[in-house]
């Protein structure tokens, strides 16, 4: 007969060995939990969005629209907004790009660190914007226009402003971090 002691012993052991993953399953299971991360960091960078829309209407609607007679009132206000901008995008990058640390670890991905990767994407998609905001102003936009143009609209959901361009590059960055842990854990070669 068999003691209460030795049926949760056998029942615990049943438990560990149910609990345990292949190794394939593990390494499928690391591989979405990667891809999520960087889903995440897009979400991030996405909910900046709206703020951004905003700022841009709210500041930019005094000059916005304008002949070009003041032109320089309104280089004086794009540079001005840019600055908030700027604030704006440069903390969602790094709250995103270190949650993409947290939970991937320090990695590079072709040659590059993380940090360096973020620095590089910052700094493009500011110097989109700025071109966003500068050309709407010169031809003469309103700023509802020029918020269109660097967000996108709300019926293409977004993926018609310059936004996008640094949406599509994180997800691709997420790709190629992603594939080459699948295609080791398969014993294939890059």
């Amino acid at each position: 007969m068999t003691t209460r002691q030795e049926i949760a012993a056998w029942n615990s052991h049943r438990r560990a060995h149910r609990l345990q993953h292949s190794p394939r399953t593990l390494a499928r299971e690391r591989s979405i939990k990667h891809a999520n991360a960087w889903n995440t960091a897009i979400a991030i960078l996405d909910q900046t969005e709206l703020k951004l829309r905003d700022l841009i209407e709210r500041e930019l609607a005094p000059v916005a629209g304008l002949s070009h007679e003041k032109f320089g009132d309104a280089m004086k206000a794009a540079k001005k907004v840019m600055r908030k901008i700027e604030g704006l995008r440069t903390s969602a990058f790094k709250k995103a790009f270190r949650h993409i640390r947290a939970l991937v670890g320090p990695s590079k991905i072709a040659g590059y660190s993380l940090a360096t990767l973020a620095a590089s994407l910052a700094r493009d998609d500011r110097a989109r914007i700025d071109n966003a905001v500068r050309s709407g102003l010169i031809n003469g936009l309103n700023s509802t226009a020029i918020a269109r143009q660097v967000v996108g609209s709300a019926g293409m959901r977004g993926i018609d402003g310059v936004t996008e361009v640094t949406r599509q590059r994180i997800a691709r960055l997420g790709r190629a971090a992603v594939k080459p842990r699948i295609l080791r854990k398969k014993g294939n070669k890059l």
